[in-house]
């Protein structure tokens, strides 16, 4: 990995270390080298500053909190991976699955669970951009097109 290493791991995630554990590292890790390409541009274009270290911080803290949110409350998504989400539920949770790559527009447990991931990294970047001075408008734009970004690695290099 890149910008994340073992100390930092064992600092956000609680023991044992589990495979939700090693996605947690492998997708931060994946939306930070994004990330790092895309700061600079965007702070020489808006005239701002973006603190890549705090971002990290805040990047690896909240998605370990989702996790471990997930584990606590049993999500179901995560217990039964290919099985049939209620189409409902997608509604509740405000999911447009059209939006979002095909392999994860099917409605089970996984792709829930993917969407929900990959939702939360773009609130996280979201609130960061507004946070770094940047318009609203620009910031949810690209706070968007980041967790489609991520949500196509995770498809890409995490589901097969």
């Amino acid at each position: 990995m890149k910008y994340v290493n073992a100390n930092e791991l064992l600092m956000f995630l609680k023991p044992p270390i589990t495979r939700l554990s090693v996605f947690v590292a492998e997708t931060v890790d994946a939306a930070l080298m994004m990330c790092a390409e895309a700061f600079p541009r965007l702070e020489e274009e808006y005239q701002t500053t973006i603190d890549f270290p705090t971002f990290k911080f805040q990047l690896l803290k909240t998605m370990s909190e989702f996790i471990e949110t997930c584990r606590i409350q049993n999500e179901e998504s995560l217990k039964n991976p290919r099985g049939h989400i209620d189409p409902q539920r997608y509604v509740n949770a405000h999911i447009n699955v059209s939006i979002w790559p095909k392999h994860l527009q099917k409605t089970n447990g996984e792709n829930f669970f993917v969407i929900a991931y990959c939702t939360a990294y773009g609130d996280i970047l979201f609130r960061y951009l507004l946070d770094s001075g940047l318009k609203q408008e620009i910031a949810q734009q690209l706070a968007s097109q980041s967790l489609l970004s991520l949500a196509k690695w995770i498809d890409a290099n995490c589901i097969k």
